[in-house]
């Protein structure tokens, strides 16, 4: 069965076919290197790349192709802020065809509903299933609740806007690719999610298709390693956010007021995927917190693997602020690692938390309940390390590869053998 991954993954996919191949979404990689274990399966990966000209590399196993993704001269694309979003032209989605008449494949596998890749479902008779993310279209509803609309447009420069970049322009990109998204479900025949959210969103704009589900797969090490950070008298609060509005960067500075002001809890916050200089950050600088308040959070950008373990092994909790999810990877890895977890109730969080059993979930938008939260664990911390024991039983449960790889396999013939009756 030849199986073919279309990954949208801009920032140098594959770093152009180098040794070191991943596609920047984890999720994905352990995927990948699962199934490549399968003797019934063999592999194609389709990513966009930054360069002029489609290439392609392949053995007996294993078949990656890179499709151009230009929307500018080759000879600018390095001086252009990496927080530019390149736009797909007519040329990306040809040689997305070349590479599917070459790879020729049984099935066809979609990483998210938004991008030009689900599209192809529209020009070639080989089932597609897209792997439900998340969806555009609910994250736009959230974008100026944690920074307002006029706190956004006014980080605007105008270098910003002769490259359309920053917050506030990205929302109307947002926007544009939600109408890409909804064109593209209500034509999708198969889905595979994980959560009640996305089932439910699949069967709103494709009541016909059919839905399967999988869980998600996670890197390895977060099975190996164990957390187990003694209670000291500062607590460490880790999270793994990304630099945009709806992941709630605010309800963690919020939370932390509150902290200071209704206890003694001495109570430090790191944020792992997040710089310091990044518009987010600089937005929230120019609000009124107090000046003691940014010495107690650590922006660490982003980190690999075994630094990100050791980060979270020698963290108390992992706080989860965000106003829009659907299957968090970092909450499911922390749960992994037997970490507490504190977590907004938002999207499809709910289907791998259990609240006061193998989490904790407050109201998304709520720095109270947070605040609250983390003073209860810190208070009994021997039922923190439960949490964190019950967290690590459901996860290694849930996210066992050789078990999902078996599923994933199964959801795959049972596509092909549908698709064959129809």
């Amino acid at each position: 069965m030849k199986v073919l991954f279309l990954v949208y993954s801009p920032q140098n996919s594959f770093e152009k076919f180098a040794e070191k191949q991943q596609t920047n979404f984890p999720w994905v990689d352990a995927m990948i290197k699962e199934l490549s274990h399968n003797n019934e399966i063999t592999i194609g990966v389709v990513v966009p790349i930054r360069d002029a000209k489609f290439l392609k590399k392949a053995n007996v196993k294993f078949s990656i192709y890179g499709v151009p993704d230009l929307a500018v001269p080759r000879s600018l694309v390095s001086r252009l802020p990496k927080k530019v979003q390149l736009s797909q032209q007519p040329a990306t989605f040809s040689h997305l065809l070349e590479a599917i008449g070459d790879f020729n494949p049984d099935i066809i596998q979609v990483f998210g509903t938004e991008n030009i890749f689900g599209m192809v479902q529209l020009y070639s008779k080989v089932p597609m299933v897209i792997h439900f993310q998340g969806s555009v279209l609910v994250v736009a509803t959230k974008w100026f609740t944690g920074l307002t609309k006029w706190e956004q447009f006014r980080a605007l420069s105008i270098r910003k806007i002769v490259y359309r970049y920053g917050n506030f322009l990205e929302y109307f990109t947002f926007k544009e690719r939600g109408q890409r998204e909804e064109l593209i479900m209500k034509n999708c025949r198969y889905y595979i999610g994980r959560t009640s959210f996305d089932r439910k969103l699949a069967r709103l704009f494709s009541p016909r298709a059919s839905y399967y589900f999988c869980q998600e797969f996670i890197r390895e090490d977060f099975f190996t390693h164990k957390w187990d950070a003694p209670l000291t008298d500062t607590i460490t609060c880790f999270s793994i956010l990304k630099g945009v509005t709806y992941k709630g960067i605010d309800l963690l500075i919020d939370a932390f007021a509150m902290v200071n002001r209704y206890t003694s809890i001495k109570i430090e916050f790191k944020i792992c995927g997040v710089s310091e200089h990044e518009e987010v950050v600089t937005i929230l600088k120019k609000r009124k917190y107090g000046t003691n308040c940014w010495s107690h959070f650590k922006f660490l950008g982003k980190l690999d693997t075994m630094s990100l373990i050791t980060e979270l092994t020698s963290s108390n909790f992992y706080i989860h602020p965000s106003y829009m999810e659907n299957s968090s990877n970092s909450i499911c890895e922390a749960m992994a690692l037997g970490m507490p977890v504190i977590a907004t109730n938002a999207g499809g969080t709910n289907s791998l938390i259990t609240d006061d059993h193998d989490g904790i979930l407050v109201q998304e938008g709520d720095p109270y309940s947070m605040a609250a939260a983390i003073f209860e664990l810190y208070s009994n911390y021997q039922k923190a390390i439960s949490i964190g024991n019950k967290a690590r039983e459901r996860a290694v449960q849930r996210h066992q590869p050789s078990k999902l790889g078996e599923e994933m396999v199964s959801i795959y013939k049972s596509i092909i053998s549908e698709r064959e009756m129809s």
